[in-house]
């Protein structure tokens, strides 16, 4: 599979997120053995395996915010995966206050199937990780 379409497949999985469509938007992309791997120091952070685990922590995630969405910054090739800069925007759910956070994600495949998003809070973590797939 080469870049492009590995990109088509991260800009697919954010929409799939921003529009919470689990089963049309993401689970056609996602190996169901795949897993998501929250940054560290995370309120929940660890690693989700399995569709059942990671939509499960998806669906935490949106009921913890009266709004959010992610605006996908760039996708750049990380060895065989790719390295996705991102901006979170959310919203309170109680408090109502704003809030930015940007992120950067790897992305692993297996086969035209995600198999592993890992998502950091620091560029040069990321970019590091990105580095040791063989980017």
């Amino acid at each position: 599979m080469d870049f492009q379409e590995r990109e088509a497949i991260v800009r697919a999985s954010i929409e799939g997120w921003n529009s919470a469509e689990w089963e049309e938007g993401l689970r056609r992309i996602w190996d169901p053995e795949g897993a998501v791997v929250s940054p560290a120091g995370w309120p929940e952070s660890g690693t989700f395996a399995g569709w059942d685990a990671m939509i499960g922590q998806w669906r935490r995630i949106k009921d913890s915010w009266a709004e959010e969405h992610v605006e996908l910054r760039s996708v750049e090739p990380a060895g065989e995966g790719a390295l996705a800069e991102a901006t979170w925007v959310l919203r309170g759910e109680a408090s109502g206050a704003p809030l930015v956070v940007e992120v950067w994600i790897l992305c692993e495949f297996n086969g035209r199937r995600l198999s592993k998003m890992t998502y950091f809070l620091e560029g040069d973590a990321a970019r590091a990780a990105a580095a040791s797939h063989g980017s």
